[in-house]
């Protein structure tokens, strides 16, 4: 059925706090020695956010783990982490190790048995605790091997094309980081690079070298939102679908904060935001 939908520009003053995917991507990982990696915050992280890293599988209802491998908890802080900053996870296969933690804020293990392996493993943030099937959200992954995606990959809602890194040129590599640009990039364009594995270093051995990984922040541009609201936009509602009669939309926010696809979109309201000659607009429709 097809719905044509009438409205104004809505330039919102209101903020979200979202929890999304994507939220934080992997830049570095070293499986030999006491295992390291290391991550880039694409939004402000507010104060004492709470992320999980497990390297279990996921379960096949997404909401937790399928075996218990390890989870470690990361406390982000007192003060809100920046968009842009890069934190470092060092020697996190045992609480023990004399430099196990993070260079912001907390990290303590939750399950022991964290150790990413150089024969191919992979890596998974979420919002809520893996161990206790408490997730709320996957976050991120990062996998190094050519094994495929995981049996219950699809229940993570990750992708490989934004949120989802895959090094897999050879069956394992021990080591690697991102080494594409840090500057002059958006949220959107940062995503679509770090998952590209062209633009990492990785080794299968000495990753030592890799050591310690670059804490360079990424100074992201954004793009400047346009003040049109005299003027009117068409939106056509095709099965859930929406689509615009100029630009493109890039997001969509239910009034609850949360980002969803734009796919089977339900009725109520929602924030749609549309890059329009290279401005961001935001719309408030009904659905």
């Amino acid at each position: 059925m097809k719905k044509i939908i009438q409205l104004l520009v809505f330039v919102s003053s209101v903020f979200v706090h979202a929890q999304s995917a994507g939220d934080i991507l992997f830049t570095g990982f070293n499986a030999d020695g006491d295992k390291d990696f290391s991550i880039v915050a694409l939004k402000d992280l507010n104060a004492n956010t709470i992320i999980y890293f497990t390297d279990s599988e996921p379960n096949a209802a997404g909401n937790g783990n399928s075996d218990s491998e390890g989870v470690l908890k990361w406390d982000t802080g007192a003060s809100v982490i920046n968009a842009g900053t890069v934190i470092v996870f060092t020697d996190v296969d045992s609480a023990s190790n004399l430099n196990f933690g993070s260079s912001v804020g907390v990290l303590t293990v939750v399950d022991a048995g964290f150790n990413i392996a150089t024969s191919g493993d992979v890596v998974y943030a979420t919002y809520g605790d893996p161990s206790t099937n408490s997730v709320t959200k996957w976050i991120a992954g990062i996998q190094n091997n050519d094994d495929g995606l995981e049996a219950n990959f699809s229940a993570t809602g990750l992708s490989v094309t934004s949120n989802y890194v895959v090094i897999d040129n050879t069956a394992s590599k021990d080591g690697g980081e991102y080494t594409g640009t840090r500057t002059g990039k958006t949220v959107e364009e940062y995503k679509s690079l770090i998952v590209d594995e062209e633009n990492w270093t990785t080794m299968t051995d000495n990753t030592s070298m890799l050591l310690p990984f670059d804490d360079t922040p990424f100074s992201i541009t954004t793009l400047s939102v346009a003040n049109i609201s005299k003027e009117k936009i068409q939106f056509t509602n095709i099965s859930g679908i929406l689509n615009t009669s100029r630009g493109h939309v890039i997001k969509i926010i239910n009034m609850l904060g949360q980002e969803v696809k734009n796919s089977q979109l339900q009725s109520g309201f929602y924030f749609v935001f549309v890059n329009i000659d290279g401005s961001i607009v935001k719309y408030k429709i009904t659905i």
